[in-house]
């Protein structure tokens, strides 16, 4: 076959391409210690549109069969202390039948390129699993035809196992709900405590109502008072209406000891790993804010969570911080490490030049 019979078509996803993208993805995890995938079933685009966000999902075929597929969300999101319309690219999806095709990758990033040139965000980022080294050399050596990636930083996401317990509250603190506060209050809470961060959510009255409809209600987010006022809160949000995590391996060592690690995990306050083909059942805190003077509020508030989550059935909880947040060195449980890049775009005109000393924090449950 010659090369231009073998090229990929590129466009933007719609409606009509739903199966092709779920089958996609469920094929075709991400491949670590934990090969991890994400199903979105029963329909992909039940996930797009979370608070209020745009997405566009670019698609690769070839002789008629999706090989390859990018999302990237753009919302408004705080950088330098201001609102800006920030882009996430997540989901970057190669078939396993098109493996180390180079010109795919080139091709549609110069695809997606050539889009966002015309309508650029603010600032646009990416997250890549610290211990996929091979995705990490393949960008982060700025190969030609691909955008330019500028690390971050490090950011950790911390899965802790949800369990019914007791919480001793601090003196003059009141555990509740957000269903007696009016959304309007929760923002103005919480985009204080973001803006005190890049890349976090800015927050409305309008997106916090809008989370009922991708399974976050007001009595799923845990609220801390003090004085009546809210001084910490966490969403704890079970998405598995419009996405799952599946196990899909481990490798040799860690399946060989899965086992053992099970028994000991209660004891060690960490979660069961699932066997591999099971799904992973957790709750995204997000919304998630503590009162930056008040740090030592973020322990009984992830017990609060986990215990709201385990009330539900749920296996364990999962928490975004950066890689150097002080607060980590008191938590407890299995630790993730991602890192943060900045995507820079040629021929798009970004206003954003540089990041000031506030660390990255995005949203654990919109990435």
């Amino acid at each position: 076959m010659s090369r231009a019979a073998a090229s990929p078509s590129f466009a933007f996803a719609t409606p009509a391409d739903d199966a092709d993208l779920r089958r996609l993805l469920r094929a075709n995890p991400m491949r670590g210690a934990i090969s991890v995938g994400f199903a979105h079933e029963p329909n992909y685009f039940f996930g797009t549109g979370v608070t209020g966000a745009t997405d566009r999902i670019l698609l690769a075929r070839e002789n008629g069969r999706l090989v390859a597929a990018g999302r990237c969300t753009t919302r408004p999101a705080w950088l330098n202390g201001e609102v800006r319309r920030v882009a996430y690219l997540g989901e970057l999806r190669l078939d396993g039948s098109v493996a180390g095709r180079w010109d795919i990758l080139r091709d549609g990033y110069t695809f997606f390129a050539a889009a966002y040139a015309r309508e650029p965000a603010d600032f646009c980022f990416t997250s890549i699993v610290a211990d996929n080294l091979r995705a990490r050399r393949l960008l982060e050596r700025g190969a030609r035809g691909l955008p330019r990636y500028e690390f971050l930083g490090e950011y950790v996401t911390l899965l802790g196992p949800a369990r019914r317990r007791a919480v001793s509250l601090p003196p003059g603190i009141e555990a509740g709900t957000s269903v007696d506060i009016p959304p309007a209050v929760l923002a103005k809470f919480l985009n204080t405590v973001a803006q005190a961060n890049h890349l976090s959510a800015h927050w409305t009255a309008e997106n916090i109502i809008g989370l009922a409809r991708h399974g976050l209600r007001p009595e799923y987010i845990v609220v801390l008072r003090q004085g009546g006022r809210v001084v910490a809160c966490a969403g704890v949000w079970d998405q598995q209406s419009f996405r799952q995590i599946q196990i899909h391996g481990y490798r040799p060592l860690l399946g060989a000891v899965r086992p053992f690690y099970n028994l000991l995990a209660p004891l060690l306050g960490t979660v069961r790993l699932p066997a591999a083909g099971g799904f992973l059942r957790q709750a995204w805190l997000t919304p998630c804010a503590c009162e930056p003077n008040q740090p030592a509020l973020l322990t009984p508030l992830l017990q609060l969570a986990a215990d709201a989550a385990a009330r539900r059935g749920l296996a364990c909880t999962a928490l975004g911080l950066p890689g150097d947040d002080p607060r980590l060195r008191g938590l407890h449980g299995r630790r993730y490490l991602s890192r943060l890049y900045r995507v820079v775009w040629p021929g798009a005109s970004e206003p954003i030049c540089a990041l000031d000393a506030r660390p990255c924090l995005p949203d654990i449950g919109l990435l």
